[in-house]
C-alpha cells in the first residue's frame, strides 16, 4: 500500500512538472502579505499595496512588480457566480467560475499572453465603468465562435455601494485563471 501510494504521488508530480500552468513561472518571486485589518482598513490597505508595488519595482534586477489573490498555484481559489448579459439566468441555475483579482502589470509580470483586446489600466478604477479580462477557456466556452471583448458579465462577488454592475470583457488572456478584475 506505502508503495504504490507513493508510485502515484510521484507520478502526479511528474505529472505537475510537465503541464503548462498558463504563465511563466521562470524569474518570478511570490509572497504572501496579510495586514490586520484592525490598523488597515481598506484606504490604507490600497495605499500600502500601491507603496510596495513601487517599492518592488524600484528593486535591482527587478522588471516588473504586480499584485495577484489569489496567487497562482497554491492551491487556492476564488470562485464567483455570474450572469452573462445576453442569457441571463436565475440565480440557482447561474454558472460560477475562478476568479482573481490582480494590479495592471500582473500579465506582463507572470508572462500570460493577452491573446485579444487589452489589459487592465491605471485608468480602470472604481470611478470608472468596471471592466473584466477572461482566460480564452471562459472565452471559448461561454462565446464560442465570438469575439468576446466587449461583452458584458455580472459577477456576483462585486457588488460595491451600486450594488452588483455589469463589467465590460476588456481583454482575453491565455490559460492560467478564468477571471480577473483590478486590484
Amino acid at each position: 500500500m506505502l508503495v504504490s501510494s507513493a508510485g502515484l504521488l510521484t507520478a502526479s508530480f511528474v505529472h505537475l512538472t510537465q503541464r503548462d500552468p498558463g504563465f511563466q513561472p521562470e524569474r518570478l518571486l511570490t509572497f504572501n502579505v496579510s495586514l490586520p485589518t484592525s490598523d488597515y482598513p481598506r484606504s490604507r490597505q490600497l495605499e500600502f499595496h500601491e507603496r510596495l508595488l513601487k517599492e518592488l519595482g524600484r528593486l535591482p534586477g527587478a522588471m516588473s512588480a504586480a499584485l495577484a489573490m489569489p496567487l497562482p498555484l497554491t492551491g487556492v481559489s476564488m470562485t464567483v457566480a455570474f450572469n452573462l448579459e445576453q442569457r441571463p439566468e436565475a440565480p440557482s441555475a447561474r454558472p460560477s467560475s475562478n476568479m482573481a483579482i490582480v494590479s495592471p502589470a500582473f500579465f506582463q509580470t507572470a508572462g500570460i499572453p493577452l491573446l485579444q483586446g487589452r489589459g487592465f489600466a491605471e485608468s480602470d478604477n472604481s470611478e470608472s465603468p468596471p471592466v473584466l479580462i477572461i482566460n480564452r477557456a471562459f472565452a471559448d466556452r461561454f462565446f464560442p465562435g465570438e469575439n468576446a471583448v466587449g461583452k458584458r458579465i455580472e459577477p456576483g462577488a462585486t457588488s460595491d455601494a451600486h450594488g452588483t454592475r455589469m463589467r465590460e470583457v476588456v481583454g482575453v488572456v491565455g490559460n492560467a485563471v478564468v477571471g480577473y478584475f483590478r486590484f
